[in-house]
């Protein structure tokens, strides 16, 4: 199995618009758990697992790094919006 990838959208009304004619599930809770070394290249990885309404589990997974950037770019954009994020983190 390859690693997966974000798609990042900083523009958050439009981040769903070309899934305007799916189901869309608003979960709020979610599992998340780490792997030290979950790449073939042994980085560490993030994992998420969503239980649906049917019983079905979705289980995503990226790389630490790939999270942490698309955290950044966030903060990023909402400080150059004049919002800076006051977290905590």
């Amino acid at each position: 199995m390859s690693m997966g990838y974000i798609d990042l959208r900083l523009v958050g009304d439009e981040a769903f618009k070309d899934w305007s004619d799916k189901t869309i599930y608003h979960l709020t809770s979610f599992r998340m758990t780490g792997l030290r070394e979950g790449t073939a290249q042994g980085n560490p990885t993030v994992m998420f697992g969503v239980e649906m309404p049917d019983g079905k589990v979705v289980v995503l997974e990226t790389t630490l790094n790939l999270l942490e950037s698309s955290i950044r770019a966030l903060r990023a954009r909402w400080e150059f919006e004049g919002q800076p994020y006051e977290g905590v983190v």
